[in-house]
């Protein structure tokens, strides 16, 4: 079972440059007008979403702790995780750039704790 351990100081907002209602536990990164975005395999990752809002309403996102998220593909306990095309978590392949560290093994469709931690697979 997937857990959280966030800590307040852990937390940030933005607005939402599109609706992220319903879009929580996927990986986030900022557009060019510094709004909040689901994050793509070829966007920055700055955190993963806790709390999805309308278009132009403050997204809570957590950038540090360990955190929820939902992945595609099968995941390997302490495997390192990136963004695929969609936001949510898959395995990053040795020298790709990865936003977290997969706490808990999962399979296509799972939501699994991450700890948050930018590295070089």
């Amino acid at each position: 079972m997937a857990y959280e351990r966030i800590q307040e100081s852990g937390l940030d907002t933005r607005k939402s440059a599109v609706d992220l209602t319903g879009k929580e536990y996927l990986a986030c990164s900022v557009n060019a007008q510094n709004t909040l975005v689901v994050a793509t395999a070829a966007t920055p990752v700055i955190g993963v979403i806790q709390e999805g809002k309308p278009v132009g309403y403050s997204t809570t996102y957590a950038f540090e702790g360990q955190v929820k998220l939902q992945i595609a593909g099968a995941v390997a306990a302490g495997a390192s995780i990136k963004s695929d095309a969609n936001g949510k978590g898959v395995t990053a392949a040795a020298g790709e750039k990865a936003f977290a560290r997969a706490d808990l093994p999962g399979v296509n469709g799972d939501t699994i704790t991450v700890t948050l931690d930018s590295h070089t697979a």
